[in-house]
């Protein structure tokens, strides 16, 4: 009986050995679509998801209003915690939340947007420990006020921008 036992355990792995193979190639002869049937080629299947695009094929142009610009302060702009100064332009502005808005100026590149960028900043007592350069985002603190400013050049001109958000004060 003891030289059975060897022999046993062999017959038992195999027969293991064989149903698990026989599950594995049964599962994924099942993942295979049938010869003749309607599923899609491997290609059409791969763009799916890329909104029904033929490969080459131009996106459509994004909505115009989904990024229409606007001049005009919101309603709740904190215009007391942060005023702009005289002559300044407005490239866009708006609001995200209660407490929390953007705008974007516009200045000429060089002395006109040094002296901009220096005039928001003194004009609302705001605090940095940083000057910042071009592309350089800084953040500014004033009363009840926290900016997080940034300058971006634009051909000949410059943008600053400015995400402002209420802070307990």
């Amino acid at each position: 009986m003891a030289a059975e036992m060897p022999r046993a355990r062999r017959v038992t792995l195999s027969c293991l050995s064989w149903l698990a193979a026989s599950t594995l190639a049964l599962g994924i002869a099942g993942c295979a679509p049938e010869p003749g049937s309607d599923v899609p080629p491997p290609e059409e299947i791969a763009g799916a998801g890329k909104e029904g695009l033929a490969e080459g094929e131009p996106r459509p142009a994004p909505d115009p209003e989904a990024f229409e610009k606007t001049t005009e302060l919101p309603p709740g702009f904190p215009s007391d915690l942060f005023a702009l100064p005289e002559g300044s332009v407005v490239d866009d502005v708006g609001e995200r939340s209660s407490d929390s808005w953007f705008i974007v100026l516009r200045a000429n590149a060089g002395s006109d947007a040094d002296a901009l960028w220096a005039a928001v900043i003194e004009q609302n007592g705001l605090q940095s420990t940083e000057d910042g350069g071009e592309g350089e985002l800084v953040v500014l603190e004033g009363a009840s006020l926290r900016v997080e400013a940034l300058r971006v050049p634009d051909g000949d001109q410059e943008l600053l921008s400015y995400d402002l958000t209420r802070t307990v004060g």
